[in-house]
């Protein structure tokens, strides 16, 4: 039986956060290791000093964010995020964010004009609520955390952090046909 790539990313968000969730409460605002640094629930701050610290300057091929909602440039944390892809993209790696149709229109236009990394939104019918960062062919972030300043660093939002190249394959294929969809009616 073969699964299709959302659904195996829920399934490994199933597998990995139930057991947590249904044990003693994850301490707000630390990383827990589940399986070692290959997999890891982020919570809160942990979730940005990861992917900002840790991750973010290893890039060397392309980082692919995907969100549903995201914060505009004018906060300090968020600016450095931004500021930090252009520099990225600006040593060649592929950066790309892609948002719902739904999301308006003046962010998205004010992100292009500040950088030249690629920014589109998502033209399919259905709503996208998608929320995964790739980075490179073996990091992935996935789960309810947007990419805004309250999704970077309140404690109620999780994120999965999985070091895996074959999920990770699977996962960009799925992101790949996200990021290729057009409606011919818009």
């Amino acid at each position: 039986m073969r699964i299709k790539p959302a659904r195996l990313l829920l399934l490994a968000v199933f597998v990995i956060a139930l057991p947590l969730l249904l044990h003693a409460s994850v301490p707000r605002g630390r990383a827990v290791r589940v399986e070692g640094e290959n997999i890891r629930i982020l919570r809160g701050g942990d979730y940005l000093k990861h992917f900002y610290l840790q991750i973010l300057p290893s890039a060397q091929e392309r980082i692919w964010i995907v969100t549903y909602s995201l914060s505009r440039a004018d906060t300090r944390r968020m600016e450095s995020v931004y500021d930090k892809l252009q520099e990225k993209h600006k040593q060649g790696v592929d950066v790309r964010l892609l948002l719902p149709a739904e999301l308006g229109e003046q962010t998205a236009r004010q992100l292009q004009k500040d950088y030249d990394f690629t920014i589109k939104h998502y033209a399919g019918e259905e709503t996208m609520h998608v929320k995964t960062i790739l980075v490179d062919d073996e990091h992935v972030y996935s789960g309810s955390a947007n990419f805004t300043v309250s999704g970077f660093g309140r404690p109620s939002e999780s994120t999965i952090y999985l070091k895996d190249k074959k999920l990770v394959k699977q996962i960009e294929k799925y992101v790949s046909h996200l990021w290729e969809v057009e409606n011919d009616e818009k």
